[in-house]
């Protein structure tokens, strides 16, 4: 079992559903979405609260009030590779939340910075064999 990537793909899942929360709050469409990410961040919280661990905690609450920010994210995870590492029982929960959310998909995150320039378009691709621009 891979806990920085399971780690990596939670916080990835959550920082949108949190950053909703922030903004205008989560609407009714993509519910399945919101309900499986919902029980991610709650086991996420129940395990950091029942470890009585204040620097987990302070860390989740600092990611919860901007989870955009790539270094609480990056907190974030750390925190959770470290609580897999001792709790094999949550790395297994967490990963099947992320299962149950995803249905199988990979959970891929990148970032694309530009700088001095301008961009028409930017594609980005998973997996191909053929493909040809013009």
């Amino acid at each position: 079992m891979n806990f920085i990537q399971i780690a990596t793909s939670a916080v990835s899942i959550i920082a949108p559903y949190f950053a909703k929360l922030i903004d205008a709050g989560i609407q009714k469409t993509g519910e399945n979405i919101v309900d499986t990410t919902a029980n991610i961040c709650q086991s996420i919280g129940n395990k950091i609260n029942s470890d009585n661990d204040e620097y987990a905690q302070k860390t989740l609450q600092r990611f919860e009030e901007k989870p955009s920010v790539e270094s609480r994210q990056r907190a974030l995870i750390d925190i959770l590779v470290e609580k897999m590492e001792d709790d094999l029982e949550f790395a297994e929960e967490l990963n099947q939340g992320i299962e149950n959310t995803t249905k199988g998909q990979d959970t891929n995150q990148f970032l694309i910075n530009v700088y001095g320039g301008e961009v028409k378009n930017i594609v980005n691709i998973g997996n191909s064999e053929n493909i040809t621009f013009q």
